[in-house]
């Protein structure tokens, strides 16, 4: 009984443990397909070749390199709006192969 407790334990703590290692999902990033267009900025209907260039062209937006002049706000917000687009691009490719 007391090993099957400490194991329980020990099991309650592990998940908390990957729980803290998880980065919080931001309300901007998308959840949906629907939602994905949105911050890509196009609609539904198109191919995966197409929104894969749409992708490209916001991701080259945002990218680090083109935001290292900024100031540190602009940068931060630069990597949000990086990672929403990312976050689109693998919604959108998974829903569509």
């Amino acid at each position: 009984e007391e090993l099957r407790r400490q194991r329980q334990q020990a099991e309650e703590a592990m998940k908390r443990a990957r729980e803290q290692q998880k980065p919080p999902e931001s309300p901007n990033y998308p959840r949906t397909l629907q939602e994905a267009f949105e911050v890509l900025g196009t609609r539904s209907g198109l191919t995966l070749e197409e929104y894969k260039k749409i992708w490209k062209q916001e991701v080259l937006k945002y990218h680090p390199d083109r935001t290292a002049g900024l100031g540190e706000r602009l940068k931060k917000q630069a990597e949000e709006e990086m990672k929403a687009i990312n976050r689109a691009w693998e919604i959108v490719k998974s829903k569509l192969n």
